[in-house]
This record gives C-alpha cells, structure tokens and sequence, in this order.
C-alpha cells in the first residue's frame, strides 16, 4: 500500500475526464452548476486505469453525488488530508469501487476511526444513514480487495 508523507499526485478534471490541472470545470452535462473534481492516486497511473481497476472512492460535498468530488485511487494511505486541500475534510455523500475498502479517520496518522464503508457501497446522504461520522475527516484509507 502506499503511504503518501510526501509527493501525491493531486489532478483536476473535467466531468467528462479531460485533464486540467488546477482549475474549475464546468459541468459537462445540463447542470450548470460550477464542479470540481479532484483525483488523487498513484503518480504515473493513467485515469481511466485507474478508474478500471474498480479500487477507489468517490467522496461529494453535496448529498446525492452532487457538488464537488474528491477520487481517491487505493491502494492508499492519506495520513494527513490536509496535504489535498481543507476543503476535502467535509463529505457529505459517497460512492466506493467494487474493490475498494475505505476507513475514514478523524484524526491524523490513521488515529479515531469514524468508519469503513464496503466495496460498491453508496451512500447518498451521510447524515441520514448510520455510517460514521464525516465531518472533519483528517486522514484516510483505501485499501483493495482482490
């Protein structure tokens, strides 16, 4: 698994996948609605490989999948979430891979596990269903399932 102190590889893209580092996307869809979409994996894996290998998660700030979302590709370790920007410790719906196990944590290094969602769990809104509590998330962990 690798564990992120240093270097992580952060991308902004589009809706529709195009890649564009660092800015904000319009919605590709009838939504005008501003999103960003921010990508965090292993340096040097193509996006849509990625996205293939069914281990991530798809945090939102928005209940229902709405809002801007922040990917992240396992397998990973985010000891400090800081590190992706504050804004991403506050997640209020949530979509995981197929492959994916998630641990969110609500502190740094790993520490005060708020809770683990499954492979292909989605869920729409957090307040409303009993899966942990997703504010101020400091740290987290995908792993993947074989």
């Amino acid at each position: 698994m690798n564990t992120f102190a240093g270097t992580v590889m952060v991308a902004t893209v589009l809706a529709a996948a195009s890649l564009v580092v660092g800015s904000l996307a319009v919605a590709a869809d009838a939504d005008p609605t501003p999103r960003l979409r921010s990508v965090v994996s292993v340096p040097g894996v193509p996006l849509a490989q990625a996205e293939a290998s069914g281990c991530w998660v798809r945090f939102h700030d928005g209940v229902r999948h709405l809002g801007d979302e922040l990917m992240l590709v396992g397998p990973l370790q985010l000891a400090d979430l800081s590190r992706v920007g504050a804004g991403w410790r506050d997640w209020n719906s949530a979509i995981v891979g197929p492959r994916a196990r998630v641990d969110v944590f609500q502190a740094r290094g790993f520490a005060q596990l708020a809770a683990t969602l499954r492979p292909g769990q989605v869920v729409e809104e957090m307040a409303k269903q009993n899966v942990g509590r997703f504010k101020d998330i400091e740290s987290v962990r995908v792993s993947c399932d074989p």
